[in-house]
């Protein structure tokens, strides 16, 4: 049994020498908070315990015999406190941890521990002590420690190392105990949570009286409280990472928006005992700052309460240097550490002046309120009005460009005014610069306009304005200014450039046209290109011959073959004298068609046929009926010309517009039976030669002999003897003497016999 810090009422009892107990003790005179206490009296050891008592038998079970025997002694008690230190993983476990034991192992409230090595079993767990809570004495941390017992300080808890307590924990600190140590990111208190069910562990500070520094945090991040009570007070105090909406573990998260104005981590700290107001701190590390909240002055931060349901706008101020905020609070609950809103959650800065005609423009108003829109509005609509949040230029002059914004809840409601300066549009009147011949009457003087906008044109002048110059009908050569002034319009600054009228002299003009290509009838229409040293007025042309050419235009169309003179002219004005005609010769060459006669035959004996003729180069859809003279032919061949092959040749056609060429045909006369008669003849060709000409409707191989008056062959040729074709063959009779033969031609199914001549002169 350890021994215990804690005191009891002294008592009248009896003493047996040698004995271990005292008795006698009135019935509830001593109770069980007298096990552990030092016992002092006639008889009494030094150093001896009180190891049981017996409230209702009235004794008390002493650790060392007493030595003398006394009756009615008066025996009274004092604490004597036991300090168990260790280093061991499994801290106090009686089964492996530094007190191992048989038999029963006790320790009493009160006992003190000092913990040199990490461990999640601190605390011994006594027989006798049944409570949830274990009541300690002082406790020294050297070494992460996860308790497994709620605990409750009587003198000192001191944290040099992190104490981690599991949700439903509790560390007590009793009235008038204390945590002291170096407080920082490894020597804090742990108040872990459960955020699926919102169970979590506390820190409870008794009998409070003066600043104290609760050093809790999370199992990240070391997040001190630090309250100062006008009266004693007890507080419990928590914390948690992650803001919710409600302010408790298991609420819904903030969302990213709306945590960039928090620390991102709850305090949970409640009060039991006191009233009135108190001072409460908060601190946390940089990392938790949300993006707005880091970058806020130190009286734009402080403590916010959450009322249930959502978080209050703050009150106090702080450091955003040392990450703290300070305020006065007499309700206690969630809080967390914000950002207070700005009177005027957003800002709109000065419009710089426009000029009209300027594109829309976004007024430019940013706010923190995230939650309401900015609506714009104009003071005058005929300056300005707000076209999807854009300022839209109506007109000149000023607005009054008001920007405001409805409270969202944190935010105050807020407005801003800003004046829109809109000066006029500048535009530039110019004189049109103009030219007149002398003696002419001055034209119709005109001006141009630059710089209007919106599409906008002169039909927005109030006033149009008015054009004068000092040049007159009669006035010399020479040039004379022209003024424009006396226009206005309501939404443009207007400035006037002068002109110039230019007084010239009568002039000449030269006409150029160069050489016409020759043409060919039929010919496509083309353009005339004379040119002018003056452009003002057009070149005309004419066509001498109408039946050769026509002109549109500058367009000459060809009608026929031949020649035609195209003439240039340009007409004279009051500036200029008329032009130099230009004369320019057309030649049309006729186009040529080509004659040909169709090949034909006929039978000997017959007359010759009608020829028939092809034309091909007729133009513009013309055919023969345009000829003047129609073809003939002209051929050897007569009624009684001998079987062959003649020789047709076509002439004397004639049209205006047409050249011809010619081109022959043949005609074919056939035996008189026709073309299926087998047919040959033979005639001196020469003194020397007997030519001989054969037809045949089928082919053969044969023979051409020549035989004498008595049968004897005296000339002989081999011939092929083509198929409906006429052929002809030649034999030397140039040996042979005047008089009469005998010609054969001789072949498969051809056998023509012929008496024949040879006479020479």
């Amino acid at each position: 049994m350890s021994k215990v810090n804690a005191s009891a009422a002294a008592v009248t009892a009896n003493s047996v020498a040698d004995s271990y107990q005292i008795s006698g003790i009135v019935a509830g005179g001593i109770t069980s908070s007298s096990i552990g206490l030092r016992i002092i009296g006639p008889g009494i050891q030094p150093n001896t315990n009180v190891v049981f008592t017996s409230s209702s038998n009235g004794f008390a079970i002493l650790s060392k015999p007493v030595l003398t025997t006394t009756t009615g002694g008066n025996f009274s008690f004092v604490g004597d406190t036991a300090t168990l230190e260790t280093s061991n993983a499994n801290g106090m476990d009686s089964v492996s941890g530094s007190v191992v034991v048989t038999g029963i192992k006790s320790f009493q409230p009160g006992t003190s521990y000092i913990f040199n090595g990490a461990t999640s079993s601190p605390f011994g767990v006594s027989s006798g002590f049944l409570a949830n809570t274990i009541k300690v004495g002082r406790v020294e941390l050297n070494a992460p420690v996860t308790v497994n017992k709620s605990i409750l300080v009587s003198q000192e808890l001191v944290l040099n190392s992190k104490l981690t307590l599991r949700p439903l924990d509790t560390v007590s600190i009793a009235a008038g105990a204390l945590i002291s140590g170096n407080f920082n990111a490894s020597n804090y208190i742990v108040t872990d949570y459960n955020a699926s069910n919102g169970q979590q562990s506390v820190l409870q500070y008794n009998g409070l009286t003066s600043a104290v520094t609760l050093p809790i945090g999370t199992a990240n991040q070391y997040l001190p409280a630090t309250i100062t009570a006008a009266v004693p007070s007890s507080f419990t105090a928590a914390v948690f990472e992650g803001v919710t909406q409600n302010g408790t573990p298991t609420g819904t998260p903030l969302t990213a928006v709306a945590k960039r104005k928090f620390v991102d981590a709850v305090w949970n700290i409640q009060r039991s005992i006191g009233t009135g107001d108190a001072t409460l701190q908060l601190g946390w590390n940089s990392s938790l700052e949300g993006s707005t909240f880091a970058s806020r002055l130190d009286s734009d931060i402080g403590i916010s309460t959450n009322d249930g349901n959502a978080w209050l706008i703050p009150v106090g101020s702080g450091d955003n240097n040392l990450n703290k905020v300070t305020a006065t609070v007499n309700v206690f609950g969630a809080f967390a550490a914000s950002t207070k809103p700005p009177l005027f959650p957003f800002t709109f800065n000065v419009l710089s002046a426009k000029t009209y005609g300027d594109p829309d423009f976004y007024p430019g108003a940013s706010s923190e309120n995230t939650t309401e829109p900015i609506v714009y509005s104009s003071s005058n609509t005929a300056v300005a009005t707000i076209v999807n949040d854009q300022i839209h230029i109506v007109g000149v002059g000023t607005a009054d460009i008001t920007a405001a914004q409805a409270t969202d809840g944190t935010y105050p409601a807020a407005s801003i005014t800003r004046s829109l300066v809109v000066n006029k549009a500048p535009l530039t009147i110019k004189a049109v610069d103009k030219i007149k011949f002398e003696g002419e009457v001055n034209p119709t003087l005109t001006v141009s306009y630059t710089g209007f906008v919106l599409n906008e044109t002169a039909a927005v002048l109030t006033s149009l304005p008015s054009v004068s110059t000092t040049a007159v009908t009669a006035s010399a050569i020479g040039t004379y200014p022209i003024t424009a002034s006396g226009a206005s319009a309501s939404n443009y600054s207007i400035s006037y450039l002068p002109g110039i009228l230019t007084v010239q002299a009568k002039q000449n003009q030269t006409i150029t046209f160069n050489a016409l290509p020759i043409k060919t009838y039929g010919n496509a229409d083309f353009a005339l290109n004379a040119t002018s040293t003056n452009n003002s007025i057009p070149v005309t042309y004419v066509s001498s011959n109408p039946l050769v050419a026509t002109v549109a235009g500058n367009v000459v169309h060809i009608v026929g073959a031949g020649t035609a003179d195209i003439i240039a002219s340009q007409a004279g004005s009051t500036g200029y004298y008329p032009a130099s005609n230009v004369t320019r010769t057309l030649t049309i060459n006729k186009a040529v068609v080509t004659v040909s006669v169709v090949d034909t035959f006929r039978n000997q004996g017959s007359p010759n046929p009608i020829f028939s003729f092809n034309y091909n180069g007729f133009v513009l859809g013309e055919n023969s009926s345009v000829l003047t003279t129609l073809p003939t032919v002209s051929t050897l061949a007569s009624t009684n010309s001998s079987v062959g092959i003649y020789t047709i040749t076509p002439a004397g056609a004639a049209a205006a517009n047409y050249n011809f060429i010619y081109v022959g045909a043949r005609l074919t006369i056939y035996p008189p039976n026709g073309s299926s008669q087998q047919y040959f003849n033979a005639y001196l060709s020469s003194s020397n030669t007997l030519s001989v000409k054969f037809y045949s409707p089928v082919a053969a191989l044969g023979d051409i002999v020549l035989y004498d008056m008595l049968g004897r062959p005296i000339a002989i040729k081999n011939v092929f003897i083509p198929e409906n074709k006429f052929s002809s063959a030649v034999l030397n009779v140039g040996h042979l003497p005047n008089g009469n033969y005998i010609l054969m031609v001789r072949g498969k199914n051809i056998d023509l016999v012929k008496q024949i001549a040879i006479i020479r002169n």
